[in-house]
């Protein structure tokens, strides 16, 4: 196994949707859940317009995480960024931050 990581950009792209695969991985999410409010994604979900949310983020020059690759092959995903770009983990009184540094969030 030769382990590599990328970030998720438009050269990565095509990767992330092998990854993914046809349905988005977990029932069509697109790794959209912790990015959108409940109500905007159950609904973006329901008629596949996430991948089209991520994509829109990715276009943007945002990077929404890292694909790890064996050889050239993605085998692997891993959703990064600062807690703030989260609303659902700024929204949680569960989740809710230990105290007010900075930080990356993996979700």
């Amino acid at each position: 196994m030769k382990l590599s990581f990328k970030p998720l950009t438009s050269e990565t792209w095509k990767d992330f949707e092998k990854l993914f695969g046809e349905k988005g991985a977990c029932a069509g999410c697109w790794c959209m859940y912790w990015l959108m409010r409940r109500k905007e994604y159950d609904e973006k979900r329901k008629d596949g317009r996430t991948k089209n949310e991520m994509k829109k983020i990715v276009k943007n020059k945002a990077v929404p995480g890292i694909i790890a690759f064996d050889n050239k092959n993605p085998i692997g995903w891993m959703a990064v960024q600062p807690r703030e770009n989260y609303p659902v983990l700024n929204n949680s009184k569960i989740l809710a931050p230990l105290d007010d540094k900075p930080v990356w969030s993996i979700v």
